[in-house]
């Protein structure tokens, strides 16, 4: 059985998006000053980081990300703050919730409202993820990430410098590697993880496709 990476809080990613759609400003914003400095050297908590970025990702017009397993993409998603309003793609089906409002389709099947009730599995399992999305609960998708990082460099994405967080894990039977590619006002681009867990390899990763790209979603019924 492969391991479920997303559990174990690997990559925060799509928890600090849904975060920036979804809750309050006052909910998840932290003061400047609180916000780890981002400089080559520095070790930072990585908690922090979904709090500082939460302003800038309500602010952007819209955003797109893919997250993979093993080289396979496995989520698609888009957002668009203005309207909290998100569109994604998994293996299972697809979703599009604007504000409380919230849709479902499996692969096989076609658009209908989420039904949490529902006596169809794919259903009913797409619908739940959808409404933990709406109530901004991280558990809808990825663990937000804890523990300290080390800013082992800079680079580039999107046109945007980003300052690359990185950190080694060792434990019985679990050694894996984390990279955080974070822009200046602490949104995620890009991030991954490679080792192996509990005995079992994971190579997985997440970016940030479009940044500042409007994206429209519309109800589909």
């Amino acid at each position: 059985m492969r391991v479920n990476t997303w559990g174990i809080g690997v990559l925060v990613v799509a928890a600090v998006l849904l975060t920036g759609c979804t809750a309050s400003t006052d909910e998840t914003s932290a003061p400047a000053s609180d916000c780890p400095e981002l400089k080559e050297g520095a070790t930072v908590d990585m908690s922090a980081i979904a709090a500082c970025g939460t302003e800038t990702l309500e602010e952007s017009p819209g955003y797109a990300s893919t997250s993979s397993e093993a080289g396979i993409v496995v989520k698609s998603r888009r957002y668009n703050p203005a309207e909290s309003a998100m569109s994604a793609d998994l293996p299972t089906g697809s979703m599009i919730i604007i504000g409380e409002d919230t849709w479902v389709k499996p692969v096989s099947g076609e658009w209908q409202v989420g039904d949490t009730g529902s006596a169809d599995a794919v259903v009913k399992s797409l619908s739940h993820t959808a409404a933990l999305a709406v109530t901004g609960d991280p558990s809808a998708t990825e663990v937000g990430p804890t523990g300290e990082y080390t800013v082992t460099g800079t680079g580039e994405r999107l046109g945007q410098k980003v300052y690359v967080l990185s950190r080694r894990v060792e434990r019985p039977r679990t050694e894996y590697d984390q990279v955080y590619e974070i822009t200046e006002d602490y949104v995620v681009l890009a991030a991954t993880i490679s080792g192996r867990v509990g005995g079992q390899p994971i190579d997985d990763s997440f970016e940030i496709t479009e940044w500042d790209v409007r994206q429209d979603i519309v109800a589909p019924l």
